[in-house]
């Protein structure tokens, strides 16, 4: 959590990017990176992956895990499963992602697109 208006979180942010290295002075540097949220990574993946329901919801439950962060107990509220099947679906998939070569490659491209903000929240006008 970062203290102060939304004018000195921008300025702070644009000082220290997303892509900056983590620095052991500055621990609170990673409350100042924007992620994702959840719903733009879901559109991110339906347009990618649209031909494989089951496919598509996993990899949604995986990206929000490993892209925003969000709680077990939220994934599972959000895709009908409960903690523990979020985890699991998420190390299956994990090792999985190891083992296949267009796994990877479909994962790339919807973390490129991520990168690109493509699918990043906007920004608030309001200073």
């Amino acid at each position: 959590m970062i203290l102060g208006r939304q004018r000195f979180v921008e300025t702070n942010r644009a000082e220290y990017p997303a892509d900056t290295q983590p620095r052991r002075d500055l621990p609170a540097l990673k409350a100042l990176q924007v992620k994702p949220q959840a719903f733009h990574i879901e559109a991110m993946v339906d347009r990618i992956v649209a031909d494989d329901d089951k496919f598509a919801r996993n990899l949604k439950i995986y990206l929000i895990r490993e892209c925003n962060g969000t709680s077990l107990k939220a994934i599972g509220e959000r895709s009908g499963l409960g903690e523990s099947g979020v985890s699991q679906v998420s190390r299956r998939l994990d090792k999985r992602k190891a083992e296949d070569a267009a796994l990877r490659q479909v994962m790339a491209k919807i973390d490129r697109a991520i990168q690109n903000k493509e699918c990043r929240p906007r920004r608030s006008s309001r200073k």
